[in-house]
């Protein structure tokens, strides 16, 4: 229905804008005005539910305290003394203020809705917002009212665009099991229009229903049926209008712990298109892990989907940089030293790279430039311009490569002249400090520095490698 709604806004804008003459001034202020024409979309808006029925101006903290004071003295005669206006204001009250609300009475509450029963009609669109925003299964009144939503909608017989439409979505959102059955639809509609069909939009596109209908889509995906729904849920879990806001930020944790922990089993890449989906997902919502900010964000990230997050920031920044190498320093020794760290991908705890002026230039495939805008590396002056360097840290060590043929050097991480996120160094803040250890590139087809270099991470390290370093 919105985007007949859509289409007949614009319509109407563009009739209006050829005739004039029927818009009348407001309030004597300069400029014309549509009022009465936008006084019906107001209505025809209000006819199909496209905005949800608003919260009233009454006291509600005062409406509760006096149901519950006659309730107590009277039972259900003194709900039947309330106003008009006051049994017409029932619903919000339900699950008001802090608890014990009125929806963890069963008596309070049954009696609420078997006073609602003879104006179902005028209650229901309220019953229907509550229920979606409020949505706790652990209070009685959640089942009670679910069971008022489904019984008055299924037998519904008229003619009310409103309730039929309502009726519809019933199966789905008013079902037992509501929230299991309506993420299995959504596994694979996955996105803002869908929401849209099921009239979860506005406060009840926020609300706790939704919510938790994504934890339960987040479950299933992860224990039965990953990958598959991973870019449509994603969609989901962010808000488009918002400028990719997270729908609900606690989701996004749960979606590391299960997503993350699941493609890092065995050690094996989780495949080039899903990955290029979570890891910019998590950039966005938790940032790097490997900065202060980020640590913060991914505090309540299980340790191991945390380490498979960081193994692929350094994967992207090894390949970002020896794809630069290869541009740039013709040397065609580099795939050694490409293959000796990706052996090490588990142990690395940082990494950063600093481009020399013409290797920035360089960076035209679409991945790099996405990286490179994620990353915002830093810059490398004092060398030559096509130069750019290469740090990683592992267990209190800074590992730092030149993209030309040289030596790797090695600083404990205390003495290291470089810093990770730097912005800009110069050459000689390298080469002016004397390691704990240089180790040059010498014979790598025989693989005597990657022997040499293996070594001393073993014996001062105490690791190994994790996969085989050699080409063969």
């Amino acid at each position: 229905m919105l985007p007949f709604l859509e289409s007949f806004s614009h319509s109407m804008e563009y009739i209006l804008k050829k005739h004039r003459n029927i818009l009348v001034a407001v309030d004597g202020k300069p400029g014309l005005e549509p009022v009465h024409i936008k006084k019906q979309l107001q209505e025809v808006r209000k006819k199909f539910n496209e905005e949800g029925p608003q919260v009233p101006t009454i006291d509600l903290d005062k409406l509760a305290t006096r149901v519950r004071n006659l309730w107590a003295k009277d039972g259900y005669a003194g709900l039947e003394s309330l106003s008009f206006r006051e049994k017409d204001n029932l619903p919000w009250i339900i699950y008001h203020g802090k608890a014990p609300q009125i929806a963890a009475s069963a008596e309070l509450v049954n009696g609420i809705l078997t006073l609602l029963r003879g104006r179902w009609r005028s209650s229901i669109r309220k019953l229907i917002a509550i229920y979606l925003r409020y949505y706790d299964p652990s209070l009685p009144a959640t089942a009670m009212i679910r069971r008022f939503i489904q019984e008055h909608l299924s037998t519904y017989n008229g003619s009310s665009p409103f309730l039929l439409q309502w009726r519809r979505r019933a199966v789905l959102l008013f079902a037992p099991a509501g929230t299991k059955i309506t993420a299995a639809w959504l596994r694979d509609k996955g996105d803002e229009s869908a929401l849209e069909q099921l009239g979860l939009k506005g406060e009840a596109g926020t609300g706790n229903f939704l919510r938790e209908v994504l934890r339960e889509l987040i479950k299933h995906i992860a224990n039965k049926d990953f990958p598959r729904g991973v870019p449509n849920l994603l969609s989901l879990l962010e808000l488009k209008s918002q400028g990719n806001m997270a729908r609900y930020p606690e989701l996004i944790v749960q979606v590391a712990n299960e997503f993350l922990v699941r493609t890092g089993r065995d050690n094996k890449s989780p495949g080039e298109e899903l990955e290029s989906h979570l890891r910019p997902f998590f950039l966005r919502h938790l940032g790097d892990p490997r900065l202060p900010g980020g640590k913060i964000r991914w505090r309540d990230v299980k340790s191991e989907a945390r380490a498979v997050f960081i193994r692929w920031l350094s994967r992207r920044d090894l390949e970002f940089f020896f794809n630069i190498v290869d541009q740039t320093a013709g040397d065609d020794k580099w795939i050694y030293r490409r293959r000796f760290w990706e052996a090490y991908l588990p142990y690395i705890e940082n990494t950063w790279v600093l481009l020399g002026r013409d290797a920035s230039s360089l960076i035209k495939t679409p991945w790099m430039r996405e990286h490179m805008r994620d990353r915002n590396f830093g810059r490398l002056t004092g060398a030559n311009s096509d130069k750019s360097v290469f740090l990683l840290k592992i267990r209190g060590y800074v590992f730092i490569e030149w993209s030309h043929s040289g030596s790797c050097r090695i600083f404990r991480e205390d003495r290291c002249p470089l810093e990770f996120g730097q912005k800009q160094c110069n050459s000689t803040m390298i080469t002016g400090n004397w390691p704990d250890k240089k180790i040059d590139h010498r014979r790598s087809e025989y693989y005597q520095w990657q022997n040499e270099l293996a070594q001393w991470i073993f014996i001062n390290l105490g690791l190994r490698p994790a996969s085989s370093f050699t080409l063969t």
